[in-house]
């Protein structure tokens, strides 16, 4: 190899490298997916929860078959995360021995117990949307990293509730809860690089990559200057 080619391979090098923001590797697209698995999964199950109190309390207080009934439908809407927990604590649908409380009756010691989730998976959620605003922030092109950040916490949220589900049936509780944060981490990453895979998918047509030089054509524009 010549000193021309060496010159054209290193120009190419140069004008070709990639942007700023196509260099960052969305650090905390992993943490974006994490907080959104977390914060949707509790603000869902206190929604279920809400739910099921308003099913139970339109029961008869001594229909206790049909409590067993409503409890099995809506212990399957929870999150795996929720769900696998609460069947370890209670696996038995009907009430607990010796228990005088009416079918129509929910415990609220859970129902608070669901409502203070809910509002801590607000607050994960807030830091979610602080760390995807900060990458944001940080880009040279904005509306790349937003697009790269709603696909991190849709990504986020699919890959948690597979790793959750998955986990909940091989070693609940706890399954449930690490294989939705590793299936939320790696959801986040992916669906991070995918948010920007199609957003350069659209706008490629408008802002066509740059062809970096050869060595042929260094080799030429050199020869050009070159005095003869």
């Amino acid at each position: 190899m010549g000193l021309l080619d060496i010159i054209g391979l290193a120009s190419a090098g140069r004008l070709s490298r990639p942007p700023k923001e196509e260099r960052q590797d969305g650090a905390s697209a992993g943490a974006v997916g994490i907080t959104a698995r977390a914060a949707g999964a509790a603000v869902r199950n206190e929604q279920i929860r809400s739910g099921y109190n308003g099913a139970v309390s339109a029961l008869d207080p001594s229909d206790n078959a049909a409590r067993e009934t409503l409890k099995a439908v809506w212990r399957k809407r929870m999150p795996a995360e929720m769900r696998s927990a609460i069947k370890k604590a209670r696996p038995d649908l009907g009430p607990r021995q010796g228990s005088v409380g009416r079918a129509n009756a929910t415990n609220p010691r859970a129902t608070n117990a669901a409502r203070n989730l809910g509002r801590v998976g607000r607050g994960v959620g807030a830091v979610g949307a602080g760390l995807a605003a900060a990458d944001i922030a940080a880009s040279d092109n904005k509306p790349r990293a937003g697009v790269a950040n709603v696909g991190a916490t849709g990504g986020g949220w699919a890959g948690g509730l597979a790793g959750a589900e998955a986990g909940a049936t091989i070693y609940p509780p706890w399954g449930a809860l690490f294989g939705g944060l590793l299936g939320a981490l790696a959801g986040g990453n992916i669906g991070y690089e995918a948010g920007q895979g199609a957003y350069d998918a659209v706008q490629q047509p408008k802002n066509p990559a740059r062809v970096a030089p050869s060595a042929a054509a260094a080799r030429m524009v050199l020869g050009r200057l070159s005095p003869c």
